[in-house]
């Protein structure tokens, strides 16, 4: 599955606005290019008039003014993604005039559909990026047939398809590099919740809220265990509101989510449709394996009712990597469609996690412990006023065996009592 481009808001937060802001100043270059291309040769331009027309004129020029007005309007909202992927489909519409009115299939400047291929594939994912690919396509056949009355069908072929495989490998780099700034994005964010004073149960529904939103899906399931605990805890974070749930499971509750080998590494996706049966996705990857597996038979059979209790066509489910307990943590969707991918990054964040978490645990007991075990060894001071001076004295014939005396040199009007 190639990544899943990221929303909006993720980008213009994280997004490279150096590269964005170059991207501004290259497409200025080129408009300006072709201006003085259009001057300067008008006739090798392969105009079917031979020479520089009216329309030719206004298209480049008012490519040369957009392009112009994006640059300012960038530099002075000091925000290279206000504009959205809007711009690059108004680009397409330029190039596409472009190449209509400078001959269609012969016309040279065909080309400048791979700079909107490409800003757009490594600004907005591998998604974004074959839709432009097949945009580019459309409009260069649509200009081409528009603009020659005999179309020279071979060389039309010929660059509709070097445009259709260019731009699809264009796409799918420019979507793997989004997608590894996104990991390393969420890899940095979960880290930084190391924070005892948050507590266990607010850092795990802040790691699982984070994961939902990093794979687009409808739930992060988490379930866990300590080595002394009957019960198991169920972490979710599928509710409308975005808050996460915690509730404690005995182990016939928890069956249906532990069907798989404790350690294997899960990717499922249902059929496309019930006649396509082929389709379907179920395997996993146990330890020390080199390749994914199908499920045993046996294993498929018990899949319905998990999938039913998390309501999900789509999940991957990774172990969790505890010293003193066990585990599973479930990502569950019912329109993305997971792959092996998502499972092995899925993996690699819970170990990068949940250490973490286990350290947290440990710091909360030794404080706690601390904590107690200094109560137990400090004296406990009283604040008593000297008219009950005569009661708080009879304390001292308590079984507790208790002895008080008053404190007249550091506060006269107080009691130390001690064992």
């Amino acid at each position: 599955m190639i990544p899943h481009s990221p929303p909006a808001a993720a980008l213009q937060t994280g997004g490279d606005a150096v590269g964005a802001s170059m991207v501004f100043i290259m497409r200025l270059v080129l408009a300006l290019t072709a201006i003085l291309t259009l001057w300067v040769a008008p006739g090798d331009l392969g105009n079917r008039h031979g020479a520089r027309t009216l329309l030719s004129t206004l298209i480049f020029g008012g490519y040369f003014l957009h392009s112009l007005a994006l640059l300012l309007a960038a530099r002075r909202y000091r925000n290279p993604f206000w504009h959205g992927k809007l711009v690059y489909w108004i680009d397409l519409g330029w190039f596409a005039l472009m190449v209509y009115c400078t001959g269609g299939g012969n016309s040279f400047f065909f080309p400048f559909f791979f700079f909107v291929i490409l800003t757009s594939s490594f600004q907005w994912g591998f998604d974004e990026g074959a839709r432009i690919t097949l945009g580019a396509t459309f409009a260069l056949t649509l200009a081409t047939w528009l603009t020659d009355s005999s179309i020279n069908h071979g060389h039309l072929l010929l660059r509709t398809a070097f445009v259709l495989a260019l731009g699809y490998m264009i796409a799918y780099w420019g979507g793997l590099g989004v997608a590894q700034r996104r990991r390393l994005s969420l890899l940095r964010d979960v880290s930084q919740l190391s924070n005892p004073r948050f507590g266990v149960d607010q850092t795990i529904a802040t790691m699982l809220r984070q994961t939902r939103d990093f794979y687009h899906a409808s739930n992060c399931v988490l379930l866990l265990r300590d080595s002394g605990d009957e019960l198991w805890q169920l972490h979710s974070s599928g509710a409308p509101d975005g808050r996460a749930s915690l509730a404690r499971l005995p182990d016939g509750a928890a069956a249906p989510l532990l069907v798989f080998a404790p350690q294997a590494l899960v990717q499922y996706a249902a059929a496309l449709h019930p006649r396509l049966p082929r389709t379907l996705e179920a395997r996993w990857r146990l330890p020390g394996a080199a390749r994914w597996q199908p499920l045993p038979e046996q294993t498929l059979a018990r899949l319905a009712p998990l999938t039913d209790l998390l309501d999900a066509s789509s999940f991957v489910s990774a172990p969790l990597p505890l010293r003193k307990g066990e585990g599973r943590i479930y990502v569950v969707s019912h329109q993305q469609r997971f792959s092996r991918n998502d499972a092995v990054f899925l993996q690699q964040l819970a170990a990068q996690v949940f250490p973490v978490i286990e350290n947290i645990v440990l710091l909360d007991r030794l404080a706690s412990d601390a904590a107690f075990r200094e109560r137990q060894r400090s004296p406990a001071t009283c604040t008593t006023p000297p008219s009950s001076l005569t009661s708080a004295c009879a304390m001292a014939s308590a079984p507790c065996g208790k002895a008080c005396r008053r404190n007249t040199r550091s506060r006269p009007n107080s009691i130390n009592c001690w064992t």
